[in-house]
């Protein structure tokens, strides 16, 4: 079961693509892998084709959508978010050689790659998360002292093994939370 959540804020920004202009992007990672990404004109909810490819030679198609995604490398791992409407996000992570995972408004800031962890910042409690295992609930979870349902984040960052979550609370106070993860 593959995990593709929809949020609604955040859009991600996508640049045009259309009947005058196709798109045709390589995305580049370690050791000849890739994530190409291709677009034809057509605007169909098939009309880019995002895969990985090993060496220039395509190994595995990771969806398909009607809006030109955004792809950034975090170390082996590929987060490729794209737009899924107004004020609405979807994320996908690829880690070679075929490895695919998703996720709901992921901060990307927040990505342990050695751990596989991601954090969903669509709820409160926000969620944090184990890429590539097939299990599709938070291992943790952060409830900010806040009833704001999607909390206003202003930074999050690993310490080790403890997320530190800065954040607004209901009236407009800067407040920190924290949780750890316990290592492997």
């Amino acid at each position: 079961m593959l995990l593709i959540a929809v949020s609604i804020a955040h859009a991600a920004s996508s640049a045009y693509h259309g009947p005058d202009k196709p798109v045709s992007e390589v995305y580049r990672g370690p050791d000849g892998w890739a994530i190409s990404v291709r677009c034809k004109d057509d605007g169909s909810a098939n009309d880019c084709i995002v895969a990985a490819t090993q060496n220039g030679r395509s190994v595995k198609e990771i969806f398909s959508s009607s809006q030109l995604p955004g792809v950034q490398w975090h170390s082996d791992i590929a987060m490729i978010t794209y737009p899924c409407g107004s004020s609405c996000r979807n994320d996908m992570f690829f880690s070679p050689p075929d490895k695919i995972d998703g996720g709901q408004l992921i901060d990307e800031n927040t990505i342990d790659t050695r751990r596989r962890l991601v954090v969903s910042v669509a709820t409160n409690p926000i969620g944090i998360y184990q890429l590539f295992t097939g299990r599709h609930k938070p291992i943790a979870s952060l409830r900010l002292d806040t009833r704001y349902t999607q909390p206003d984040i202003e930074k999050m960052q690993w310490h080790n093994d403890r997320l530190v979550v800065w954040y607004r609370d209901d009236a407009g106070k800067s407040r920190q939370a924290s949780i750890t993860i316990p290592g492997d």
